[in-house]
């Protein structure tokens, strides 16, 4: 009989074969440490898999619930290195976005939702009407008037 070559997994930084994950959940439900599993791996393959690895192989709510925690770090790490940050694109970007949408025929309620999906902002119709008409303004002054400023008590302007 022929032996047919294992298939490795990739788990972890390594790659472990299904045999070896499988002989860790058979020792994990027999009772044995985590530590003590990572070392029996060791000497069988020569690497040490840290002890998350073997946690992740032989309990799958908990390798679910570290996936979870994984993914906002996983997507920062690669916003960081693509160099996109779609959640923290400027106003005026945004804005240019918005206008580039609308002048190609979109609606408002059409840029609302791709607003939505895009950044995360939840824009109603009027909110993109409102920010696509604004036009941009300078600093306004108000006239107040100035009581007590005379003796008749007379209001200046």
């Amino acid at each position: 009989m022929m032996a047919v070559a294992q298939k490795p997994v990739v788990a972890g930084n390594g790659q472990y074969t299904a045999p070896t994950i499988a002989r860790a959940r058979e020792h994990y439900e027999a009772g044995w440490k985590l530590s003590e599993i990572t070392v029996l791996i060791e000497r069988e393959t020569g690497r040490r898999p840290h002890w998350r690895t073997v946690k992740a192989w032989v309990d799958p709510k908990w390798a679910s619930r570290q996936r979870k925690r994984m993914r906002p770090v996983e997507r920062r790490s690669q916003e960081r290195r693509h160099g996109r940050r779609f959640r923290e694109m400027s106003q005026d970007w945004k804005l240019a976005r918005m206008r580039e949408l609308h002048d190609r025929g979109l609606s408002f309620f059409g840029i609302s939702v791709v607003a939505s999906v895009w950044w995360g902002e939840v824009l109603s119709e009027d909110t993109v009407a409102r920010r696509l008409r604004r036009k941009p303004r300078g600093r306004t002054y108000r006239k107040t008037s100035v009581v007590g400023a005379n003796d008749n008590n007379e209001e200046l302007r």
